[in-house]
């Protein structure tokens, strides 16, 4: 879905529905939320994405909504193969960053990528998974999402992804996450 479609969606949910939509921009595109769940408005999202062939992940609460088209390219670094055949990294640190809200990649020192979340309804909403391209199906990224993951587990907290990537990681390590 791009913005365009997402702007037309919001202006006929408002018009039709009386409820707002939001479109936020994230690293893997955009997603759409509204402020409290509706189950005609919810029937109606998917249904439209459906008819317009977009996959669609819907959370927990029904107020967020992940549009992805079919034939979008999957982020290089979610590579089915990439925790089995990634590239050794030497000197790779993984830093758990609390005050930041995110975990933070370095090899040789040097910034290689990060993961952040941001805290809603009592639980880590993952929104961003981004690696330098220098350093991309190397695993990465699969290891930024685990920190975050290390990190919540540790205080009892749920997390959700959001950004593509960590959607995706999700789906191919269900045992890693509760």
């Amino acid at each position: 879905m791009n913005f365009t479609e997402a702007a037309k969606l919001k202006r006929f949910i408002q018009k039709n529905f009386s409820v707002n939509l939001h479109i936020h921009d994230t690293c893997g595109g955009l997603y759409i939320s509204i402020d409290e769940p509706n189950e005609a408005v919810k029937e109606f999202i998917l249904t439209y994405c459906r008819e317009n062939g977009i996959a669609v992940t819907v959370s927990s609460d029904g107020t967020s909504f992940f549009p992805t088209a079919k034939d979008e390219p999957d982020n290089p670094d979610s590579d089915n193969q990439q925790d089995q055949n990634y590239e050794y990294v030497k000197d790779l640190d993984v830093v758990y960053v609390a005050a930041a809200k995110r975990a933070v990649a370095y090899v040789n020192k040097k910034q290689a990528g990060y993961c952040s979340y941001y805290e809603s309804g009592g639980k880590w909403i993952i929104d961003h998974t981004v690696v330098e391209e220098l350093y991309q199906n190397k695993g990465i990224a699969g290891q930024l999402v685990q920190c975050i993951l290390d990190e919540a587990r540790k205080r009892g907290i749920e997390v959700e992804a959001m950004c593509s990537y960590a959607v995706k990681w999700f789906e191919e390590h269900p045992g890693m996450v509760r």
